[in-house]
């Protein structure tokens, strides 16, 4: 119940904390349209109508982010089977006679994290280049592996599987600090990521078409911006959490 509360609190906060970072991002030079005609086609020409249309569309965005998010976990998946492969140990023999072995990195990397990664994985990659920026937003240093690979996988994947993960680490023990687990929370708490990039172009793009090269030039900007919306109201939660 506590962290459905923390839930709701950020989603309510990172609303104008959003709409700050993308006035910084792309400053406001013209003067706002403020029309709002819409289209007697788009809306229906009764109630029934109006009903197929709302859900025709809500099916297409809906689709489009259940495949987006199939094919990037499947994605996710193939890469951390080709790294695992790379970070084993492996012997090339020729004839039956072992010429040279390749220790590999697995061994090393569950020993260096302290059994937090056990192999070579985008999760492992996600955590050390993550690090820093749980650093900034006030996680202590024993938990800036963890903390990485949840907010990398965040970024890659969506806060849905990063949640997924968070409590798996709660439920095994990997993860309890109180503090960090609350700053995590507001952290991942937003739809900015990877795959919300293809789904504003495939989604959002089938509905209003006219607006496809929009969404596609200013993808990454929102997603950066998003982000950065969050890790504010993060921010904002380490100081307010002792």
């Amino acid at each position: 119940m506590l962290f459905a509360t923390h839930l709701i609190t950020a989603s309510v906060i990172n609303a104008p904390a959003g709409l700050m970072v993308s006035k910084m991002i792309l400053p406001q030079t013209e003067e706002v349209n403020r029309r709002l005609d819409v289209s007697r086609e788009r809306i229906g020409s009764n109630l029934v109508d109006a009903v197929c249309i709302g859900t025709t569309d809500g099916l297409k965005l809906a689709v489009n982010v259940g495949a987006m998010l199939i094919a990037f976990i499947a994605l996710v998946a193939l890469f951390n089977s080709i790294l695992g492969w790379i970070g084993a140990a492996h012997t090339l023999t020729v004839g039956g006679v072992p010429l040279f072995t390749y220790p590999g990195c697995n061994g090393w990397i569950e020993q260096a994290t302290g059994g937090t990664f056990k192999t070579f994985s985008l999760e492992f990659v996600f955590g050390i280049i993550y690090a820093p920026i749980a650093w900034l937003i006030g996680i202590d240093y024993g938990h800036l592996l963890q903390s990485g690979q949840l907010l990398g996988t965040r970024t890659v994947l969506n806060e849905f599987v990063s949640f997924l993960h968070l409590g798996q680490m709660k439920a095994s023990g990997a993860l309890t600090d109180q503090r960090t687990i609350v700053i995590l929370t507001y952290a991942m708490c937003g739809f900015a990521n990877i795959v919300s990039i293809g789904i504003q172009i495939g989604g959002i793009g089938a509905l209003a078409p006219n607006q496809r090269q929009n969404l596609s030039a200013l993808g990454v900007k929102t997603m950066l911006g998003g982000t950065i919306a969050c890790y504010l109201s993060a921010c904002v939660a380490g100081m307010l959490t002792p």
